[in-house]
């Protein structure tokens, strides 16, 4: 073969390739314009986040009660009517099986109940001494020593731990000789020495102790007394105040219902529930 016919064959086998190539272009070319464009799919884009407002630092919340165990709100804020039929309700509970003349007996008149719904601070130990001195016309004048006639003034609890919680403030904020009468850590015996050798002014304990003392050589003496005050403020660890405990409902309706105190309630005694 002539060198002009191979150099003409190797020309052409170049054109051809280059046309191929350009050919292949063109395709692809015509393949992006028909191919479809994705949309972006939105819902599965992440939702954009806008800053949050900067919490207040004020609080709203109630405040908690200073002491612990104590109840801002009890059976102590009705007014003496409602008091008394919620006595009422506590001895039909705790005495179900008697009958409804002996229930009677059991029950206090609306007069022995002082109204307390003027007293508006929290019913906290601390402020027991006001308490006295603002919520009652009858003990005003008796906050003070009273030369030996025995205690002016009883007040029921439900715990040791309460009793001397009670004491500390009544010694602290008042003239009065108070007696706090601890049955768990005392013995009755120390008790009733204590009372025989002391004019006491204001004695404190749960309502066993104070019917024990009474009935043991009248080392409680009733006859002095105005005020009796019924700590119903307090709860123990289970949340319960003395009304709602069965080992000390019993013995304080008992004790409230001593002739030495009923025949007296409205006429020189009265009940104020704290």
């Amino acid at each position: 073969m002539s060198r002009t016919k191979l150099k003409a064959r190797k020309l052409g086998s170049k054109k051809r390739k280059r046309d191929d190539q350009d050919n292949d272009k063109d395709k692809d070319n015509e393949n992006i314009k028909q191919r479809p464009t994705k949309k972006p799919n939105l819902s599965k884009s992440k939702a954009i986040e806008l800053p949050q407002r900067s919490k207040s630092t004020q609080s709203f919340e109630p405040t908690a009660s200073p002491e612990v165990g104590a109840s801002p709100e009890t059976i102590a804020s009705p007014d003496p009517s409602l008091l008394a039929d919620q006595f009422a309700n506590a001895v039909r509970k705790h005495f179900s099986e008697s009958s409804s003349i002996e229930l009677e007996e059991q029950y206090l008149p609306t007069k022995a109940f002082c109204d307390t719904t003027k007293f508006s601070k929290a019913r906290v130990a601390s402020n027991m001494p006001e308490f006295l001195e603002k919520s009652s016309e009858n003990v005003k004048d008796s906050l003070i020593q009273s030369k030996g006639r025995g205690p002016h003034t009883l007040v029921i609890t439900s715990s040791g731990i309460r009793t001397a919680d009670v004491a500390r403030e009544l010694r602290d904020k008042t003239d009065c000789h108070v007696a706090k009468l601890i049955a768990k850590h005392m013995k009755l015996k120390a008790n009733v020495e204590y009372m025989k050798k002391h004019n006491v002014d204001i004695a404190i304990s749960t309502p066993m102790r104070l019917g024990d003392l009474v009935d043991t050589d009248d080392a409680l003496n009733l006859n002095a007394v105005k005020l009796i005050v019924i700590d119903a403020s307090y709860k123990d660890e289970k949340n319960r105040t003395i009304f709602e405990l069965k080992e000390l409902v019993g013995p304080l309706i008992e004790f409230l219902n001593r002739p030495g105190l009923h025949s007296r309630y409205g006429n020189g005694i009265q009940i104020m529930v704290f």
